[in-house]
């Protein structure tokens, strides 16, 4: 809004947006409402053409015309995302805020300047965030397996060791320790 008022593309009602299409600029004239703002002066909004509400941005629908965002339909590409990919997000932000660069599976030393505390904590939090994720795979993975019973390979046999299902070896214990919170 700063560049088109520099511009001289803001009227008190209107603001002329300059659209190319096919190389070529027109302009699209959309309406503006103002709201004061808290320390002084006001705020401009764009005016939706379709819902009338004020919004920050517009897009273009079609090459046609401008709708805004609830309009169009549009999401953000997280709010399509499943339960695996947060956690998975999760773990990243985890160790990214730990110092890590590289490898999920294990954790970076503390950081220079971090307490020993929030150091523990993240690392706690990371452990949970892995167990969980490795868990909700697992159930996944049974669910793909189950209603049609097992497809004749041997796969399923590893994964029910894993598991710890009846009739199969028990899981070793290193394994039960860095999934489940001990180490990470």
């Amino acid at each position: 809004m700063r560049r088109l008022d520099r511009a001289g593309q803001v009227t008190p009602r209107h603001a002329a947006l300059g659209v190319r299409l096919d190389g070529a600029p027109h302009p699209i004239r959309v309406d503006l409402a103002w709201t004061p703002c808290r320390f002084g002066g006001h705020r401009p909004w764009l005016v939706c053409p379709s819902c009338r509400r004020r919004r920050v941005r517009l897009f273009l629908n079609r090459g046609c015309w401008l709708d805004c965002r609830s309009c169009l339909g549009l999401a953000y590409p997280t709010t399509r995302w499943g339960i695996h990919d947060r956690r998975l997000e999760r773990l990243h932000r985890i160790h990214r805020r730990m110092g890590g660069t590289g490898s999920l599976f294990h954790a970076p030393p503390r950081p220079k300047g971090m307490h020993r505390r929030t150091y523990a904590r993240l690392r706690e939090a990371g452990a949970e965030t892995k167990a969980a994720l490795w868990g909700g795979l697992l159930e996944a993975e049974d669910r793909r397996l189950e209603p049609s019973g097992r497809r004749g390979n041997d796969d399923g046999l590893a994964l029910d060791a894993v598991r710890g299902k009846p009739g199969c070896p028990p899981r070793s214990r290193g394994l039960d320790r860095s999934i489940a919170g001990g180490r990470v």
